[in-house]
């Protein structure tokens, strides 16, 4: 059975503008999003121990799958419900041992400013 069956969570994926920050760069422009697009997705709560100066420590973060080929990108924020999360790190481009597009996973934390 195809993975996309299990896409049954709908999220707006959010990329940001582009603002100059008074020093010559950019900055991300929330207020000015570049794009925003609808899609399903797989979103999931993932819990790992770890050893942390020498305790076992639990750490839950969200993990978003979504469909072969999507352009999400590093910059980006995702809307579920209530919940805004920004993306942690660079999307994982997952293959087939054919090397074609399977799925695309999205390491999520939550947003620390909520204005979208």
């Amino acid at each position: 059975m195809p993975i996309t069956r299990f896409f049954t969570t709908p999220v707006t994926i959010i990329e940001p503008g582009s603002s100059s920050d008074g020093y010559s760069g950019t900055a991300p422009d929330w207020q000015h999003p570049a794009s925003q697009r609808h899609v399903n997705g797989w979103l999931t709560q993932v819990s790992t121990t770890e050893e942390i100066g020498g305790r076992d420590v639990t750490v839950t973060y969200d993990e978003l799958t979504l469909p072969a080929g999507d352009p999400i990108t590093s910059a980006a924020r995702v809307q579920y419900a209530t919940d805004l999360f920004e993306v942690d790190g660079r999307p994982q481009r997952s293959r087939t041992p054919g090397q074609s597009d399977h799925h695309v996973i999205v390491r999520l934390r939550l947003a620390t400013e909520v204005t979208v």
